[in-house]
């Protein structure tokens, strides 16, 4: 396996592409045409990335003048407990920003925080500009796929409602799935159709897949200047395409709510002992090879990785492969 399958799926165009001021500018603005005034200097970065103790991390997340909290998922799959996720992520977020912000959750203030902290020459701290409303939430879904889906998703549809009808908690998530304009969403929606095109094209030729969509988004203006400029984030994801099969199933179905920072680092242990153990395990009884077989399925799970490609980790010979094959079928 290469370095860059070992990558985590979400260490993709899409987060790479929007997390550069200009393209989430554009984003913005193509959300909200209404905002004339908005510039790169008014939008900080709020994506969740590798918090260990969760486990948790999302696409995108971005704050806009304090007025806007925007979080976008881009899927190639769908489900409709992306509003599950994506509150979760919201959760997450809001909690980044009450940090950030310095925001007291006991204060009796009317405000309900401040956005300038001054330290004073004695050491006491006086804050202004205080402000009265947290950042209004807006949850996308950028859809990728070719199914039929909805326009949008409330979490509400996925509870019971009280005996009157009601449900006290409703939480939308807007779906998009195609742009009239030649923004960047647009650009990458017809990137990813690009990218599935040519994986159909080239199955068993990864480089001239990568070489073929690179010039062909060059040609027709699909985040040319992208393509150009970040070839190996362009390569990660067609790897990522042409392995989707069981990357794909176990990371989105399995291991999301697993805590999958922390699965890496138990996986890299979980090698090792593997790796110390494995002449014995050669030489040991079926009772032992049994044990090596959960070894490597265990690795098989948590690094979203076949039978095959843990044996070329652990340098399993071809004799031994067909023994530990026929015992994992």
């Amino acid at each position: 396996m290469t370095n860059q399958m070992k990558r985590n799926v979400k260490d993709s165009v899409f987060t790479t592409l929007f997390k550069i001021p200009k393209y989430s500018l554009d984003m913005y603005k193509t959300l909200h045409p209404e905002d004339t005034t908005v510039t790169e200097e008014d939008i900080t970065i709020m994506t969740i990335e590798n918090i260990l103790v969760t486990g948790m991390f999302n696409d995108l997340g971005f704050l806009v003048k304090n007025n806007f909290l925007i979080l976008v998922e881009a899927q190639s799959t769908f489900s409709i407990k992306l509003s599950i996720r994506l509150f979760l992520y919201l959760a997450e977020t809001l909690k980044k920003y009450i940090e950030k912000m310095e925001i007291d959750l006991y204060s009796d203030s009317k405000a309900i925080g401040y956005k300038k902290k001054i330290v004073l020459p004695d050491g006491s701290i006086r804050r202004e500009e205080p402000f009265y409303y947290l950042p209004t939430p807006e949850l996308y879904v950028i859809y990728t796929g070719d199914k039929d889906v909805p326009d949008e998703l409330d979490i509400s549809d996925l509870y019971l409602p009280k005996p009157d009808g009601t449900k006290p908690l409703s939480l939308k998530v807007k779906i998009i799935k195609s742009g009239d304009k030649n923004d960047y969403i647009t650009q990458y929606i017809k990137f990813c159709k690009a990218a599935n095109k040519m994986r159909e094209k080239y199955p068993n030729d990864l480089n001239t897949a990568v070489q073929e969509l690179v010039e062909y988004c060059i040609n027709n203006n699909i985040l040319s200047e992208f393509v150009k400029e970040h070839r190996d984030e362009v390569y990660d994801m067609m790897d990522v395409l042409f392995n989707q099969d069981y990357v794909t199933q176990v990371h989105e179905n399995n291991l999301l709510w697993q805590g999958y920072n922390q699965g890496k680092e138990e996986a890299k242990e979980e090698i090792q002992r593997a790796k110390d153990e494995t002449q014995r395990a050669k030489d040991e009884t079926q009772k032992g090879r049994e044990q090596f077989v959960k070894s490597i399925k265990l690795i098989m799970s948590v690094q979203n990785i076949s039978a095959e490609q843990v044996m070329d980790q652990l340098d399993i010979d071809e004799a031994e492969r067909e023994i530990i094959r026929k015992m994992m079928d």
